[in-house]
């Protein structure tokens, strides 16, 4: 069964805007996109002229398609044509909607434009942190172990240089077609598409994991605070803020008790004993809602505690990549270590009882 659209200004439903089509785009392109609607709509430009804009910009031909038809043939909102063709993610989908609603698009295309960018260059991050250890395990297992492991054939035979490549060939070819391997899925991973369905079946199993989560654990808290924060500058009902901030924040723990939370809502618990119900998040941040509930200074605080944590999270993956690293490098020269003992106390070996036959 299809799942229920969502509904501005009625409690959310379950499950992301239902689409006819798949128009993807990667992060770059997602926040050219944004920065593009951002400003023309800002400036008053027609829909013809910013699907030119976007063409220029480098957008994909079956993005600016799908849209022209849509906006100008089909006469679909802005909303609509984004919920029907896939357009961006769910959650920056749901923010157009509500904010087309509310005559502040502008503001919510601004509001998307960071999320992309970070979520862009965090995945450079990662993959300049992991080019130096995959490197040194493809040189040790391409390189310095066949050599070890064959030290007594290298000293027996006439010729080291040619038996040095007859050793090393097969692992050198391995080595190369693994580092080829390595740098296409690097470069297919950075440019994977803003709605990507294998991210959420990851990010289940990795979130619920302590300790090396932790980064993206932060991240998540700086997520559900600054699209609260957008929601509610954007008109959202608090229905719609709560449920949203939640889907958005890439954390399936803020789900397994949404109910819970929404209820209690109705009931007419505070929005910071409401959030307080949220088992995933910190109490620093229910106390910064629940501050900025007293005080009438939500938005402000609320995404002030997005940038506190999203600085943690930088801290946090940092410590993360430099611990990880050390340990593999320790790994790596043990391993080396070992296999050139056992291989030099083998040929001492072999050398003594040659010489008691």
């Amino acid at each position: 069964m299809a799942a229920p659209p969502f509904n501005p200004g009625q409690p959310a439903q379950n499950g992301p805007i239902v689409r006819e089509g798949s128009t993807y785009m990667t992060d770059p392109q997602a926040e050219a996109f944004c920065r593009v609607f951002a400003e023309s709509l800002q400036a008053g430009i027609s829909y013809q002229r910013i699907m030119s804009f976007l063409e220029r910009k480098g957008i994909k031909k079956s993005v600016t398609d799908r849209l022209r038809y849509a906006l100008i043939d089909e006469g679909l909102m802005l909303g609509e044509a984004f919920a029907k063709y896939g357009i961006l993610d769910p959650a920056a989908r749901k923010l157009v909607l509500v904010a087309e609603e509310q005559g502040n698009m502008p503001e919510a295309f601004r509001t998307q434009m960071p999320f992309y960018r970070a979520r862009y260059n965090r995945k450079r991050e990662i993959l300049a942190a992991f080019a130096e250890p995959i490197l040194l395990v493809l040189l040790a297992f391409g390189c310095l172990l066949p050599v070890l492991t064959n030290v007594s054939v290298l000293a027996e035979a006439p010729s080291v240089m040619s038996a040095a490549f007859k050793v090393m060939l097969g692992p050198l070819t391995a080595t190369a077609f693994s580092l080829l391997f390595a740098i296409v899925a690097g470069v297919g991973w950075l440019n994977t598409p803003v709605e990507f369905g294998m991210r959420e079946a990851v990010a289940n199993i990795w979130m619920r994991i302590p300790g090396i989560s932790q980064p993206a654990r932060y991240n998540s808290h700086s997520l559900f605070c600054r699209f609260m924060g957008a929601s509610i500058r954007s008109g959202m009902n608090i229905y719609d803020v709560i449920y949203l901030a939640a889907e958005a924040c890439n954390d399936p723990r803020m789900l397994d008790n949404i109910e819970d939370v929404l209820a209690s809502i109705e009931d007419g618990v505070s929005l910071g004993g409401a959030i307080s119900l949220f088992k995933a998040l910190p109490e620093e941040v229910v106390d910064y809602i629940a501050l900025g509930e007293e005080t009438g200074r939500l938005e402000e605080l609320i995404l002030q505690c997005a940038d506190i944590y999203e600085e943690r999270a930088k801290e946090a993956f940092k410590s993360m990549i430099t611990a990880f690293t050390f340990f593999l490098r320790l790994i790596l020269i043990s391993v080396v270590l070992v296999l050139g003992v056992s291989q030099g106390l083998l040929k001492m070996l072999k050398d003594a009882m040659s010489a008691l036959g």
